[in-house]
């Protein structure tokens, strides 16, 4: 895990630009022009993106996951990988049923906008 500034030991000075720097063949071609974003700077862009973390780490590194994890709970999760990987999928699943429940809608229009919602588990309004 790297954070912002590390790049500092390289000689890299210049803040991540937040653009691709993949080439044709998926080779990272910014490693030794851009520093490391900020944990900041990561979970603005995805709030912006509407995208959800899902951290499956060894557990070795896992006290360090699940206090990025505390900065950003509503999204992202952190999950325990067995040595072999094969619990993989199991954790794939948990994590994602865990984003899904935690959907909320919101009527800004102030009419009722649905007579019937049927999920796959109870539900509270509010």
């Amino acid at each position: 895990m790297h954070f912002a500034g590390d790049g500092k030991l390289a000689g890299i000075t210049q803040r991540n630009d937040k653009t691709c720097h993949l080439d044709e063949s998926g080779e990272y071609l910014g490693s030794l022009l851009y520093d490391y974003p900020s944990l900041e700077e990561m979970y603005r862009e995805l709030i912006k993106n509407k995208v959800s973390v899902i951290f499956a780490v060894t557990k070795s590194v896992l006290g360090t996951y699940q206090r990025i994890h505390e900065l950003m709970p509503e999204i992202s999760n952190v999950e325990m990988l067995t040595l072999d990987s094969s619990n993989i999928l199991e954790l794939l699943k948990s994590s994602y049923e865990g984003f899904i429940v935690g959907v909320c809608t919101i009527d800004s229009k102030k009419k009722m906008f649905a007579q019937m919602l049927k999920l796959g588990r109870n539900l509270t309004f509010i």
